[in-house]
């Protein structure tokens, strides 16, 4: 896991330089926005990012055309306008880096513009569903695409997709509103008709089954929010019984598998998430590996013909968010590092995990272990940062310092 992780470090350190592109190596090395959605939340834990998005935003800024929408790639080389309605980057970027730097001031100053990406999509819906996806869920294992080299997915419908991160637009907007001090209900009240559209389009209350009962699909309606209380458990134990009855063979592709993964650590399925985690059979990051890659790839096959055949590819590590957010349990709870979440999850089969975050407040460092028939966690925040520790069934609010839990395993 821990070569996983540094081939994540350094794929994403690869394409850092002004633009973050999705290749280093090819002809290709663009910004492309939908990669992005959910690389620009895990950068931050490695990398500062409190100039670099900024100017990323800018840049998405420049392409924005009167209507709102944007083109695929920013800056612009080549593309499609309007952009896939997955390019939910422009306001992910937005979100990491106030909840990076506090900076609510220029949160307020782009609203306008992450605003107008919204109402773009809204003006492609009808009765809030959008009407066109030119990516989706993109480059999943090629079982689970169009074809070998048609890497839309083939088990989530591609307009699901466009109407989910429409949702999620209005979710981001109405979280920045409400943080920075502006009006937050019309956010609201979309997200809550988009909501509806989807349930009564997809949603199938009886079985507990989201847009055909795949594991993608099921992930996302539970990520965004969108399934009933009284069915969240009985859909996420649909999605978890999917992915073991394909033995971990997932078909899920560069946005799904974020929230496959974070959605099976929420209900408690960690040690599926594990398995797939430390999976080293095709497909898998274990199996980049074992074929000699020290980066990860744009595609779960190891491609050597022209096309898709990146061996140096961000996209997919946004999947392995869940080793801070959900393995090391760390989370920012307000703008700047000022609180923090620590919840960690302990699979199995994992017997330590040891993070150590640099933040603009100073370095956050959470570390557990099971030892002589107990379950340890160690906590430090520097100075001016408080936060909740959740740690096997019991919960304290902390300030700065070294902490220490213990439960018995």
């Amino acid at each position: 896991m821990n070569s996983v992780w540094e081939a994540l470090i350094r794929t994403d350190e690869n394409n850092i330089s002004s633009v973050m592109t999705d290749c280093p190596q090819r002809d290709e090395r663009m910004g492309w926005m939908n990669d992005a959605t959910g690389r620009f939340g895990v950068s931050p834990y490695s990398f500062e990012v409190g100039r670099l998005y900024p100017k990323i935003i800018r840049d998405i800024q420049n392409e924005q055309r009167p209507e709102g929408c944007f083109t695929c790639c920013c800056p612009y080389y080549y593309g499609m306008l309007p952009a896939d309605p997955c390019c939910s980057s422009f306001l992910v970027a937005a979100r990491e880096y106030f909840m990076r730097t506090g900076d609510a001031g220029y949160v307020r100053s782009v609203m306008p513009d992450l605003e107008r990406w919204e109402d773009y999509l809204l003006s492609r819906s009808k009765d809030y569903i959008v009407d066109y996806s030119w990516y989706g869920d993109w480059a999943g294992p090629s079982y689970a695409c169009m074809g070998e080299e048609i890497p839309q997915n083939a088990y989530t419908d591609g307009l699901v997709v466009s109407t989910g991160f429409s949702l999620y637009n209005c979710l981001l907007l109405r979280e920045l509103a409400e943080k920075t001090g502006l009006p937050a209900e019309k956010y609201r009240d979309n997200a809550e008709k988009i909501k509806n559209a989807m349930l009564s389009r997809w949603w199938d209350e009886e079985k507990a089954s989201f847009a055909g009962g795949g594991m993608g699909a099921q992930a996302f309606a539970l990520w965004l929010g969108l399934i009933p209380k009284a069915k969240r458990a009985a859909a996420a134990e649909n999605m978890a019984l999917e992915l073991r009855r394909r033995r971990c063979r997932i078909t899920t592709g560069n946005q799904l598998t974020q929230p496959l993964m974070e959605m099976l650590f929420e209900y408690g399925y960690a040690d599926d998430a594990w398995e797939f985690l430390c999976r080293e059979e095709y497909p898998s990051f274990g199996y980049m590996l074992q074929n000699e890659a020290t980066t990860l790839w744009e595609r779960y096959e190891l491609k050597k013909a022209p096309g898709m055949n990146s061996h140096s590819h961000p996209m997919h590590g946004n999947a392995l968010s869940v080793l801070y957010t959900r393995i090391a349990g760390l989370k920012p709870a307000a703008p700047g590092w000022k609180k923090v979440e620590i919840k960690p999850c302990l699979p199995e089969k994992l017997l330590s995990c040891s993070l150590a975050a640099d933040t603009p407040r100073g370095m956050i460092s959470v570390r557990w272990a099971k030892r002589f028939g107990k379950k340890i966690l160690w906590a430090q925040l520097p100075p001016g940062v408080s936060g909740t520790v959740a740690f096997e069934g019991a919960e304290k609010e902390i300030t700065s310092g070294f902490h220490r839990f213990e439960a018995e395993i």
